[in-house]
């Protein structure tokens, strides 16, 4: 209901609820007096009106009017639906032709709840009145919307992934198959779907293997990764990976295992010729390693010319000792003479050195 309702307005609910006063004069004999304090949502309705004779105390705090208000309201001010579509769903409760419903009702706080609404007949004093016993499912459609949105994903991934997807139950037929498993093979859902792998003509080696693998997950109820090969539709060799996943019921039992295949033989392919690649670069480093050793060997061999005692640089050109030792090295020279030097030219100071030092 919106805004406060104007005089003709309320007059009109006046005289529609003095069309059932016989009905609601009889207390003894009103039902709502069984209803009024039990724990479900009833509200008791008017069929040809829609306007909303009572409100038990659960409907009351569910949707937020005092019974006061209610007694002002007709249900179309409740239910989202057009009055056109409330008054045909009227029609088939109080017909009997249909007694379920769903329905966005709108609580006076504004807030818009989906109700399911069981709505009967009942003949009082000659006059039939509706009784709605209405059950909050807002939680479980919008649950129910996330689990199909969910679907809805689940299979645009399926019909779109590179990857087969197959499930096989505990006779390993076929029960399954997404989309890219007909492309990759050829064959049709007919062909497929209700057979073994044998029927559709796998290879009886892959088809032991498959089976040995699968039967295994079956009875441990854990995942398997295999690699195999499979011919395609053009006779060409794929290697194929799958993870072979259980399916596990209420029951803690594996009905079916599904597979996620992915064809992985540009993969290993680009694997070996990166396996390749290493193994050649590892070998000329090996041998780059045992070319550098040599020339470290050489280079510890120093040509020094027997006369002059000049050492030869890589460049082929003759230097003295002290300039290829600050070219070619950290250090720094100095000079002084050896014992035998002084005794050779500075006879008389090595006699008197050898005296002091006696």
């Amino acid at each position: 209901m919106s805004g406060k309702p104007t005089y003709e307005e309320l007059e009109k609910r006046v005289l529609e609820l003095e069309a059932i006063a016989p009905v609601l004069n009889n207390n003894k004999n009103m039902p709502f007096l069984q209803f009024e304090k039990h724990d479900a949502i009833i509200l008791f309705i008017e069929p040809d009106s829609g306007v909303i004779v009572n409100a038990n105390i659960a409907a009351q705090n569910f949707y937020g009017y005092s019974q006061k208000i209610f007694k002002q309201m007709k249900i179309q001010d409740i239910n989202m639906l057009t009055q056109e579509e409330v008054a045909l769903k009227r029609k088939q409760a109080i017909n009997e032709n249909l007694n379920y419903f769903e329905f966005p009702h709108q609580l006076s706080s504004g807030e818009i709840r989906t109700v399911e609404v069981h709505s009967s007949p009942i003949e009082l004093h000659g006059k039939k009145i509706l009784i709605s016993i209405i059950h909050d499912i807002t939680a479980r459609k919008q649950a129910e919307m996330k689990l199909l949105e969910s679907e809805r994903n689940m299979a645009s991934v399926l019909n779109n992934t590179q990857d087969i997807v197959v499930r096989i139950d505990r006779n390993f037929r076929n029960i399954f198959a997404n989309p890219t498993l007909y492309t990759v093979t050829g064959l049709t859902p007919e062909q497929y779907l209700g057979k073994t792998n044998k029927e559709i003509g796998m290879p009886e080696a892959l088809c032991d293997f498959w089976r040995k693998k699968h039967d295994k997950v079956f009875n441990s109820g854990v995942p398997e990764i295999i690699e195999f090969s499979f011919p395609t539709v053009n006779n060409d060799e794929r290697v194929l990976q799958a993870i072979i996943s259980p399916e596990i019921d209420d029951c803690n039992e594996v009905k079916t295992v599904i597979s996620y295949i992915r064809d992985v033989t540009d993969f290993k392919l680009a694997e070996t010729e990166k396996n390749i690649i290493i193994e050649k670069l590892e070998k000329t480093l090996a041998e780059l390693v045992t070319a550098q050793q040599h020339i470290n060997q050489l280079e510890k061999v120093l040509p020094i010319c027997s006369n002059c005692k000049k050492i030869r640089d890589k460049a082929g050109n003759y230097m003295d000792a002290d300039s290829y030792i600050i070219a070619h090295t950290e250090s720094q020279v100095t000079h002084g003479l050896c014992p035998d030097c002084i005794k050779k030219l500075y006879p008389e100071v090595a006699e008197d050195l050898l005296r002091k030092k006696s």
